[in-house]
């Protein structure tokens, strides 16, 4: 109110634009006065002018009515629609995801949330022109990114079949360029046990639906396995393998309030309260 009487020229100009009387607007200046302690206009018989101290005050009015501008464009900026694009791990886009993303979406209606799977390592390269955020596995102690969980690597078969018992022994794994598939590969290597090709596919829920099947041995993070496949370890005569990390990236230059918001939340509902670099 009271950059409006300035900028008006006067309480009666101003109480036309606020739609109030003169004398209201008067009093509201009045009380500004007293709650300060100092004079902010003079009133001569005809206009007004400011104190020193209204100088001053004035100042201040138009530089917190400014914040307080961009604090609101910065608030309903958040309203607006706006898509976030989430790109992970196979096993993540095609169980665990969904629900989650489901209930963020239902929180927070405007934002338009676009999930894709593939190779993170990919994805990773691509932050910030094609993806907000990527979800991704990386060896353990490796990751530069928010490390959500670690988890043990398995060999596993499926529980109606014995093709781990077969020489040479039958895979079912991505194609090269795979960490699970170079892990397997080495590790056999090592220990001079005779392998072949059985399954090679890019989807992990098609590897797995392989093994299940009994076409092959399959190498997965611990926490896909199922009842319908079996765990081998080194009692089976199977080496052990490394652990990965489970690691959230986001983009870091100028990251949208929706992006945050979806980050935090995948920490929170993802993240493994156990787990300590």
């Amino acid at each position: 109110m009271f950059v409006t009487v300035v900028d008006q020229g006067g309480f009666t100009a101003a109480a036309r634009t606020l739609h109030r009387t003169q004398a209201a607007v008067s009093l509201q200046i009045k009380r500004l006065e007293e709650v300060i302690g100092v004079s902010l206009i003079m009133r001569p018989q005809r206009g007004f002018r400011l104190t020193p101290e209204g100088e001053l005050m004035l100042d201040y009015a138009r530089r917190m009515l400014a914040l307080n501008a961009e604090a609101l464009r910065t608030l309903r900026a958040e309203e607006t629609d706006c898509t976030v694009r989430l790109g992970s791990i196979d096993n993540y886009v095609a169980n665990t995801l969904p629900p989650l993303v489901g209930a963020f979406c239902r929180l927070y209606p405007r934002v338009n949330v676009e999930l894709y799977g593939g190779m993170p390592s990919s994805m990773l390269t691509r932050i910030g022109t094609h993806f907000d955020i990527v979800i991704a596995m990386e060896p353990a102690g490796t990751s530069q990114g928010q490390v959500l969980r670690r988890e043990p690597v398995v060999w596993t078969t499926s529980s109606e079949h014995n093709q781990h018992q077969r020489l040479p022994l039958p895979l079912a794994v991505a194609p090269p360029g795979s960490m699970f598939r170079h892990w397997a590969i080495t590790a056999l290597q090592q220990r001079g046990v005779p392998w072949r090709l059985a399954h090679v596919n890019s989807n992990v829920c098609g590897i797995e639906a392989a093994v299940r099947q009994g076409l092959g041995v399959g190498v997965f993070k611990a926490s896909t396995i199922d009842d319908r496949l079996q765990r081998l370890d080194e009692g089976d005569g199977f080496p052990r393998l490394p652990d990965v990390d489970v690691a959230l990236y986001s983009i870091r230059s100028s990251p949208s309030s929706p992006t945050m918001r979806l980050r935090d939340y995948l920490i929170e509902r993802l993240g493994d309260p156990s787990h300590s670099e």
